[in-house]
């Protein structure tokens, strides 16, 4: 978000900079008033003592944070995370594999708006899914991505023996308490997992194997 933040700045039309006049970061601090954390998203001018681009920045905020939110939604080539045509530059090929414009957009709608990011189709859960069942089936398991069970269609469905897992995706933001994804109504009598999409495309190998212990009956 703080990249896409810099990029939209420097190409705004009263600006028009090279992105290395801007820096761009973000820092988590406590909130005073309660127990939550606040998160602060920041630019400045890379000059030393300012050159004033900041500010003029600042005068057009309202108008740049929608140029934002559109770079970080309309990448012409369509990627997955991030690539050349919409967050990934020379003077920040250091962070590419951090850089994530799907998590940065919503995040960003989130704080303009309060709008919660939504559930991915089945289909869509499943194509992330894709290296997850890769792993499971290459141990045995009988896994089905996506499977239609009672006329619901369940991104991704692993067995072993007469055990069978459901198992899906949620929005990176939202917590793991969440309970509203499409399948929910075949939670009963159902083993089902519910994954971090952004854990999931981090960190493969620790869900691979939370999934195989709900599946062997070991979690």
């Amino acid at each position: 978000m703080a990249e896409g933040l810099r990029l939209a700045a420097s190409r705004h039309r009263d600006i028009d900079l090279d992105p290395s006049e801007f820096g761009a970061g973000f820092r988590i601090v406590p909130n005073q008033d309660d127990q939550t954390l606040l998160l602060d998203v920041y630019l400045y001018d890379t000059l030393s003592g300012g050159a004033g681009y900041a500010d003029l920045a600042a005068r057009n905020i309202e108008e740049i944070l929608q140029q934002t939110l559109a770079l970080l939604e309309q990448c012409p080539s369509h990627c997955e995370a991030s690539c050349e045509s919409c967050l990934r530059h020379y003077h920040n090929q250091y962070l590419k594999d951090r850089l994530d414009r799907n998590l940065g957009a919503e995040l960003l709608r989130y704080a303009l708006d309060g709008t919660l990011p939504e559930e991915k189709t089945p289909e869509a859960q499943a194509n992330l899914l894709r290296n997850l069942r890769r792993l499971l089936e290459l141990e045995g398991f009988n896994c089905e991505s996506p499977a239609t069970i009672d006329e619901t269609t369940v991104p991704f469905v692993v067995g072993h023996s007469d055990r069978q897992v459901l198992v899906g995706l949620r929005p990176a933001l939202l917590t793991p308490t969440w309970r509203d994804h499409s399948f929910g109504r075949l939670q009963a009598g159902t083993s089902t997992v519910v994954l971090n999409e952004f854990i999931l495309g981090r960190n493969l190998p620790d869900e691979h194997q939370m999934v195989r212990g709900v599946v062997l009956g070991k979690q």
